[in-house]
Protein backbone atom coordinates (compact mmCIF):
# COMPACT_ATOMS: atom_id res chain seq x y z
CA UNK A 1 0.00 0.00 0.00
CA UNK A 2 3.13 2.49 1.00
CA UNK A 3 4.62 1.51 -2.43
CA UNK A 4 1.21 2.21 -4.42
CA UNK A 5 1.03 5.54 -2.88
CA UNK A 6 4.44 6.37 -3.44
CA UNK A 7 4.43 5.60 -7.16
CA UNK A 8 1.04 7.76 -7.04
CA UNK A 9 2.72 10.96 -5.79
CA UNK A 10 5.93 10.46 -8.23
CA UNK A 11 3.64 10.58 -10.61
CA UNK A 12 1.70 13.17 -9.70
CA UNK A 13 4.95 15.54 -9.12
CA UNK A 14 6.08 14.20 -12.72
CA UNK A 15 2.73 15.09 -14.59
CA UNK A 16 2.52 18.35 -12.80
CA UNK A 17 5.69 19.19 -14.08
CA UNK A 18 5.04 18.14 -17.73
CA UNK A 19 1.94 20.38 -17.30
CA UNK A 20 4.10 23.36 -15.95
CA UNK A 21 6.95 22.56 -18.61
CA UNK A 22 4.45 22.86 -21.50
CA UNK A 23 2.54 26.12 -20.06
CA UNK A 24 6.49 27.52 -19.81
CA UNK A 25 6.82 26.65 -23.69
CA UNK A 26 3.60 28.00 -24.51
CA UNK A 27 4.20 31.31 -22.66
CA UNK A 28 7.76 31.58 -23.87
CA UNK A 29 6.57 32.07 -27.38
CA UNK A 30 3.73 34.14 -26.97
CA UNK A 31 6.65 36.50 -24.90
CA UNK A 32 8.58 36.53 -28.02
CA UNK A 33 5.66 37.59 -29.71
CA UNK A 34 5.53 40.60 -28.41
CA UNK A 35 8.82 41.29 -28.47
CA UNK A 36 8.79 40.97 -31.92
CA UNK A 37 9.58 44.51 -33.14
CA UNK A 38 12.49 45.29 -30.80
CA UNK A 39 15.75 46.30 -32.64
CA UNK A 40 13.34 47.00 -35.89
CA UNK A 41 14.67 49.40 -37.96
CA UNK A 42 12.34 51.34 -40.62
CA UNK A 43 9.56 48.90 -40.62
CA UNK A 44 11.10 46.07 -40.89
CA UNK A 45 11.95 43.87 -37.77
CA UNK A 46 14.71 41.43 -37.37
CA UNK A 47 14.12 38.11 -38.29
CA UNK A 48 15.45 36.01 -35.11
CA UNK A 49 12.71 37.17 -32.53
CA UNK A 50 9.86 36.26 -34.23
CA UNK A 51 11.11 33.11 -36.24
CA UNK A 52 11.77 31.56 -32.60
CA UNK A 53 8.27 32.12 -31.75
CA UNK A 54 6.85 30.84 -34.47
CA UNK A 55 9.16 27.55 -34.04
CA UNK A 56 8.03 27.09 -30.43
CA UNK A 57 4.42 28.14 -30.82
CA UNK A 58 4.40 25.44 -33.98
CA UNK A 59 5.55 23.03 -31.49
CA UNK A 60 3.12 23.50 -29.25
CA UNK A 61 0.44 23.80 -31.22
CA UNK A 62 1.07 20.62 -32.64
CA UNK A 63 1.39 18.97 -29.50
CA UNK A 64 -2.42 20.16 -28.75
CA UNK A 65 -0.97 22.57 -25.99
CA UNK A 66 -3.85 24.50 -26.00
CA UNK A 67 -4.29 24.82 -29.47
CA UNK A 68 -6.95 27.82 -29.70
CA UNK A 69 -4.48 29.75 -27.99
CA UNK A 70 -1.09 28.40 -29.34
CA UNK A 71 -2.80 28.57 -32.52
CA UNK A 72 -3.82 31.75 -32.54
CA UNK A 73 -0.05 33.39 -31.59
CA UNK A 74 1.23 30.93 -34.14
CA UNK A 75 -1.30 33.01 -36.83
CA UNK A 76 -0.20 36.23 -35.32
CA UNK A 77 3.30 35.60 -35.69
CA UNK A 78 3.21 34.21 -39.54
CA UNK A 79 1.15 37.23 -40.13
CA UNK A 80 3.86 39.43 -38.77
CA UNK A 81 6.59 37.44 -40.63
CA UNK A 82 4.96 38.40 -43.88
CA UNK A 83 4.39 41.63 -43.14
CA UNK A 84 7.40 43.14 -41.26
CA UNK A 85 10.45 40.56 -41.68
CA UNK A 86 9.91 38.75 -45.64
CA UNK A 87 10.77 41.66 -48.39
CA UNK A 88 9.88 39.82 -51.40
CA UNK A 89 6.81 38.29 -52.64
CA UNK A 90 8.72 35.49 -53.12
CA UNK A 91 9.32 35.24 -48.90
CA UNK A 92 5.64 36.51 -47.78
CA UNK A 93 3.58 33.86 -50.01
CA UNK A 94 4.89 30.39 -48.64
CA UNK A 95 3.97 31.90 -44.63
CA UNK A 96 1.19 33.49 -46.26
CA UNK A 97 -0.33 30.13 -47.89
CA UNK A 98 1.28 28.17 -43.98
CA UNK A 99 -0.87 30.95 -42.38
CA UNK A 100 -4.03 30.25 -44.62
CA UNK A 101 -4.08 26.06 -44.09
CA UNK A 102 -3.78 25.83 -40.06
CA UNK A 103 -5.89 29.22 -40.02
CA UNK A 104 -8.94 26.57 -41.74
CA UNK A 105 -8.59 24.17 -39.74
CA UNK A 106 -8.60 26.43 -36.52
CA UNK A 107 -12.21 28.00 -37.75
CA UNK A 108 -13.25 24.43 -37.76
CA UNK A 109 -12.28 23.90 -35.07
CA UNK A 110 -13.30 26.95 -33.18
CA UNK A 111 -15.88 28.77 -35.46
CA UNK A 112 -16.47 31.01 -32.45
CA UNK A 113 -13.05 32.77 -32.11
CA UNK A 114 -12.79 36.28 -33.49
CA UNK A 115 -9.07 36.35 -33.31
CA UNK A 116 -8.92 33.22 -35.50
CA UNK A 117 -11.58 34.59 -37.84
CA UNK A 118 -9.69 37.86 -37.91
CA UNK A 119 -6.13 36.56 -38.95
CA UNK A 120 -7.35 34.47 -41.60
CA UNK A 121 -9.35 36.97 -43.36
CA UNK A 122 -5.54 38.97 -42.51
CA UNK A 123 -3.29 36.08 -44.22
CA UNK A 124 -6.19 35.47 -47.28
CA UNK A 125 -5.83 39.81 -47.60
CA UNK A 126 -2.12 39.81 -47.14
CA UNK A 127 -1.68 37.06 -50.14
CA UNK A 128 -4.86 39.02 -52.35
CA UNK A 129 -2.35 42.01 -51.87
CA UNK A 130 0.05 40.36 -53.59
CA UNK A 131 -1.38 38.55 -56.58
CA UNK A 132 -3.44 41.31 -57.05
CA UNK A 133 -7.11 39.42 -56.45
CA UNK A 134 -8.45 42.81 -55.42
CA UNK A 135 -8.48 44.35 -59.06
CA UNK A 136 -9.24 41.39 -60.60
CA UNK A 137 -12.02 39.74 -57.45
CA UNK A 138 -11.96 36.37 -59.46
CA UNK A 139 -9.59 33.90 -57.90
CA UNK A 140 -12.29 33.44 -54.71
CA UNK A 141 -10.16 35.45 -52.42
CA UNK A 142 -12.21 38.38 -51.93
CA UNK A 143 -15.30 36.52 -51.67
CA UNK A 144 -13.56 34.26 -48.71
CA UNK A 145 -12.81 37.67 -47.31
CA UNK A 146 -16.07 38.58 -47.60
CA UNK A 147 -18.01 35.54 -46.46
CA UNK A 148 -15.16 36.05 -43.28
CA UNK A 149 -16.03 39.28 -42.31
CA UNK A 150 -19.14 39.03 -42.28
CA UNK A 151 -18.47 36.42 -39.58
CA UNK A 152 -16.33 38.10 -37.57
CA UNK A 153 -19.28 41.04 -37.04
CA UNK A 154 -21.84 38.38 -36.18
CA UNK A 155 -19.42 36.76 -34.08
CA UNK A 156 -17.40 39.29 -32.42
CA UNK A 157 -18.18 42.98 -33.94
CA UNK A 158 -16.09 44.52 -31.10
CA UNK A 159 -12.76 42.25 -31.62
CA UNK A 160 -9.84 44.89 -32.69
CA UNK A 161 -11.57 47.88 -32.97
CA UNK A 162 -14.47 46.86 -34.93
CA UNK A 163 -12.57 44.92 -37.29
CA UNK A 164 -15.17 43.08 -39.29
CA UNK A 165 -16.74 46.24 -40.45
CA UNK A 166 -13.34 47.16 -41.30
CA UNK A 167 -12.32 45.01 -43.43
CA UNK A 168 -15.93 44.69 -45.12
CA UNK A 169 -16.14 48.77 -45.87
CA UNK A 170 -12.15 48.05 -47.27
CA UNK A 171 -13.75 45.46 -49.64
CA UNK A 172 -16.57 47.21 -50.65
CA UNK A 173 -14.41 50.27 -51.96
CA UNK A 174 -10.95 48.62 -53.13
CA UNK A 175 -12.84 45.80 -55.07
CA UNK A 176 -14.13 46.35 -58.20
CA UNK A 177 -17.87 46.16 -59.12
CA UNK A 178 -18.12 44.19 -62.53
CA UNK A 179 -21.75 44.15 -63.00
CA UNK A 180 -23.30 40.31 -62.89
CA UNK A 181 -19.88 38.89 -62.10
CA UNK A 182 -19.62 40.68 -58.89
CA UNK A 183 -22.59 43.75 -58.06
CA UNK A 184 -22.03 44.20 -53.95
CA UNK A 185 -18.82 46.57 -54.23
CA UNK A 186 -20.34 49.89 -52.88
CA UNK A 187 -18.47 53.15 -52.07
CA UNK A 188 -20.68 54.92 -50.45
CA UNK A 189 -21.28 51.51 -48.18
CA UNK A 190 -17.79 51.25 -47.45
CA UNK A 191 -17.85 54.70 -45.84
CA UNK A 192 -20.80 53.26 -43.76
CA UNK A 193 -19.55 50.17 -42.76
CA UNK A 194 -15.96 52.65 -41.24
CA UNK A 195 -18.30 55.34 -39.69
CA UNK A 196 -19.27 52.42 -37.24
CA UNK A 197 -16.12 51.36 -36.73
CA UNK A 198 -14.60 54.70 -36.39
CA UNK A 199 -17.96 55.29 -33.60
CA UNK A 200 -16.77 52.96 -31.50
CA UNK A 201 -13.14 53.12 -32.02
CA UNK A 202 -12.29 56.92 -32.91
CA UNK A 203 -9.05 56.56 -31.35
CA UNK A 204 -7.79 53.48 -33.89
CA UNK A 205 -5.05 54.71 -35.95
CA UNK A 206 -6.17 51.70 -38.67
CA UNK A 207 -10.03 53.40 -38.93
CA UNK A 208 -8.94 56.41 -39.24
CA UNK A 209 -6.38 55.24 -41.87
CA UNK A 210 -9.37 53.07 -44.19
CA UNK A 211 -12.07 55.70 -43.25
CA UNK A 212 -9.61 58.16 -44.99
CA UNK A 213 -8.80 56.27 -48.05
CA UNK A 214 -12.64 55.50 -47.93
CA UNK A 215 -13.75 59.04 -48.59
CA UNK A 216 -10.36 59.56 -51.64
CA UNK A 217 -12.61 56.85 -53.05
CA UNK A 218 -16.10 59.09 -52.48
CA UNK A 219 -14.39 62.38 -53.95
CA UNK A 220 -14.28 63.55 -50.18
CA UNK A 221 -10.65 64.77 -50.57
CA UNK A 222 -10.76 67.73 -48.02
CA UNK A 223 -11.68 65.45 -45.38
CA UNK A 224 -9.86 63.14 -46.41
CA UNK A 225 -7.04 64.85 -45.54
CA UNK A 226 -7.97 65.38 -42.15
CA UNK A 227 -8.56 62.00 -41.01
CA UNK A 228 -5.22 61.55 -42.92
CA UNK A 229 -3.70 63.99 -40.44
CA UNK A 230 -5.44 63.26 -37.78
CA UNK A 231 -4.21 59.41 -37.52
CA UNK A 232 -0.64 61.11 -37.27
CA UNK A 233 -1.24 62.63 -34.11
CA UNK A 234 -2.87 59.21 -32.62
CA UNK A 235 -0.33 57.33 -29.96
CA UNK A 236 0.56 54.09 -31.62
CA UNK A 237 -0.53 50.73 -29.57
CA UNK A 238 2.68 49.60 -27.28
CA UNK A 239 2.06 45.67 -28.18
CA UNK A 240 1.39 47.08 -31.99
CA UNK A 241 3.97 49.64 -32.60
CA UNK A 242 4.78 48.31 -35.99
CA UNK A 243 1.70 48.22 -37.46
CA UNK A 244 0.50 51.31 -36.34
CA UNK A 245 3.69 53.24 -37.53
CA UNK A 246 2.95 51.36 -41.10
CA UNK A 247 -0.17 52.84 -41.39
CA UNK A 248 1.18 55.91 -40.45
CA UNK A 249 3.72 56.13 -43.24
CA UNK A 250 1.44 55.16 -45.71
CA UNK A 251 -0.82 58.30 -44.35
CA UNK A 252 2.37 60.31 -45.05
CA UNK A 253 2.73 58.39 -48.57
CA UNK A 254 -1.27 59.51 -49.41
CA UNK A 255 -1.30 62.84 -48.11
CA UNK A 256 1.92 63.52 -50.55
CA UNK A 257 -0.18 62.23 -53.42
CA UNK A 258 -3.16 64.52 -52.49
CA UNK A 259 -1.42 67.55 -52.21
CA UNK A 260 -0.04 67.19 -55.99
CA UNK A 261 -3.83 67.14 -57.09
Amino acid sequence: MKLIKIHFLLFTFLWSKFIYSQTDNLQKGIDLFYKRAEGSKDLVAKPEIINEAIAILEKELLALNQPEKSGLYYLLSLNFKARFVCRTDAEKKPVLNKAIKMAELLKKQYPNSGPICFEYITSVGLLAEISGSFKSATDGAVGKMKTSAETLIAIDSMYNSGAGWKVLGILNYRTPNLGIVLNWADKKYAKQLLEKALHYYPNDIANNFYYAEALVENDDTENAIRYFKLLLKLTARKDFVLEDLDFKARALMALQELNKK
